[in-house]
């Protein structure tokens, strides 16, 4: 009990600095693709670390729920922060950081590219998808020279 009152008084904490940081993120995507571009570079970052930091949070202390829709949140958000800084074709930048995010964390580059054919536009599919294979790739090459290196 004690553990749970102490993640809630975090969730509480967290959402006094912002209403995205409440629930785990699927319902604030589109309220946050809206408002995006308004928030500075560091806001954006901040939020999205500030998500991914909560989350792991609540986990470590007995809350339930999934990894999926916060880290497609959090990565959002650090995407936006990106297309702050590099304006150009910003659903495509922020679909590619989507789709790396999610591979890295999932480990799986056809689970992530299917959870982002219903998120993001059809045309920005093939370059998600190209994003998500090559990325298992080069992951699962680096984790093969690590493990030979670490005989």
């Amino acid at each position: 009990m004690t553990k749970a009152v102490l993640a809630g008084i975090g969730i509480g904490v967290f959402g006094l600095v912002s209403p995205y940081f409440l629930f785990s993120g699927e319902h604030q995507l589109l309220p946050l693709s809206k408002e995006a571009l308004q928030f500075s570079f560091l806001n954006l970052v901040l939020l999205g670390i500030g998500k991914a930091i909560l989350t792991n949070f609540c986990f470590a202390f007995g809350w339930r729920g999934g990894k999926i829709f916060p880290a497609i949140f959090s990565s959002t958000a650090i995407g936006f922060a990106f297309v702050s800084l590099f304006p150009y074709t910003p659903g495509l930048l922020v679909g590619v950081l989507v789709a790396a995010s999610l591979t890295m964390i999932l480990g799986q580059p056809y689970l992530s590219m299917s959870l982002l054919l219903f998120l993001f536009p059809i045309q920005f599919f093939p370059v998600i998808l190209l994003s998500s294979l090559g990325l298992g790739k080069v992951k699962n090459f680096v984790e093969a020279k690590y493990a030979e290196t670490s005989k």
